[in-house]
């Protein structure tokens, strides 16, 4: 962890999740993000062949969305987890944060573990010495643990796929959902892109048959395989 933490009074969460991902997903660290995720993997694409950037495009990328998300978490009173990496700290000003709030029933966000951690992004950087490593980003992570009731989730998925584009208030980074009974994850964007992970083929079939036609041409062939279809 960071020594930079601002605000320790639900520190535990982040325990709990890291605790959590190194029992199921051992190669998963908060602090390194894209070791997120798992042996299985779906990735959709939500955004389809509706122009870039337009708001018609915005629209159907969290109307697909939702449905998958529905999916993956089929019972509203089940708590899931609730992962954000924001790299822009959109949530340090007081308008963005009250905006934040309003994604969840009143009161849930004030119990999310929220601070700034100084993290491993995907790229590689040289060092003094000359050497590869990891650079690093600094990061807002926010952690919460709660039923999907809580969860404004239409409204939270359209800010996360609007964030890039300002139509309405968004929120910005990567999110992810994650179910602590199933281990089924679901990861999503402002790219338009949703990547649902888990640690069995079976727990995703229902998903790939029922939305194959949304995953990325180039993953389609792996995601066929996980189900014995090549």
């Amino acid at each position: 962890m960071s020594d930079k933490i601002e605000n320790t009074r639900f520190e535990l969460r982040y325990r709990e999740l890291q605790e959590y991902l190194s029992i199921h997903y051992p190669d998963a660290q908060l602090d390194t993000e894209h070791t997120l995720g798992g042996p299985f993997e779906l990735h959709f694409d939500l955004g389809g062949d509706l122009a870039a950037g337009s708001i018609e495009r915005i629209h159907q990328a969290s109307e697909r969305a939702l449905k998958l998300f529905v999916s993956c978490f089929p019972d509203k009173a089940h708590p899931i987890w609730f992962l954000n990496y924001g790299y822009s700290f959109s949530t340090t000003n007081l308008e963005n944060q009250h905006f934040f709030e309003t994604l969840f029933e009143p009161g849930k966000a004030a119990q999310f573990y929220q601070a700034i951690h100084t993290v491993n992004t995907r790229y590689e950087t040289i060092d003094e010495f000359g050497n590869e490593c990891p650079e690093t980003a600094e990061t807002r992570i926010t952690i919460g643990l709660l039923p999907l009731q809580d969860i404004h989730f239409l409204d939270l998925l359209f800010a996360i796929l609007n964030a890039d584009k300002g139509f309405q208030e968004g929120l910005d980074g990567r999110t992810y959902f994650i179910d602590p009974r199933t281990h089924v994850a679901f990861m999503i964007n402002e790219d338009r892109t949703c990547v649902i992970w888990s640690k069995a083929a079976s727990d995703l079939h229902a998903i790939y048959k029922r939305f194959q036609n949304w995953i990325k041409p180039y993953h389609l062939a792996e995601a066929k395989h996980y189900f014995n279809l090549t």
